[in-house]
């Protein structure tokens, strides 16, 4: 068996936890977890184009549909996005970040560039382009 610090799975999932662990240290403070911060982000995104379904935004940042209902539903309650049914199709859900969702996403976007740039150093965007490499995008 090879030895465990050298398998590129377990270093990986090791790298994994601690970033996660930290990562989780950044949000705190803000009130959000991995999870919302990530979904916030995903409306973001698409907000360019209008207000999006929460199946475009689950579809983009990769999330489990049911998953992604609670959290969309948490960060309603808490009064960061809005939902409304689209007039155009009433099956679907549209999802908009309020003003306060704009400005605690800012926030907690300035704060997440700065904790990846002082974790990864400068090997994140040659890490990035590999790991991306890797999901096939």
């Amino acid at each position: 068996m090879q030895n465990p610090t050298q398998s590129s799975g377990i270093v990986l999932w090791q790298v994994a936890n601690l970033w996660q662990r930290e990562f989780k240290k950044v949000l705190k403070p803000l009130g959000l977890t991995h999870v919302q911060f990530v979904v916030l982000s995903g409306i973001k995104e698409l907000a360019s184009q209008g207000p999006a379904s929460q199946a475009d935004v689950a579809h983009l940042i990769g999330a489990d549909v049911m998953m992604f209902s609670t959290v969309v539903r948490a960060l309603e309650a808490r009064k960061l996005i809005t939902r409304k049914k689209s007039e155009i199709d009433t099956r679907l859900m549209l999802v908009e970040l309020t003003e306060s969702g704009r400005e605690l996403h800012a926030e907690a976007n300035e704060l997440v560039e700065e904790f990846d740039r002082e974790f990864f150093g400068p090997s994140a965007e040659s890490m990035i382009r590999m790991l991306s490499k890797v999901l096939g995008k």
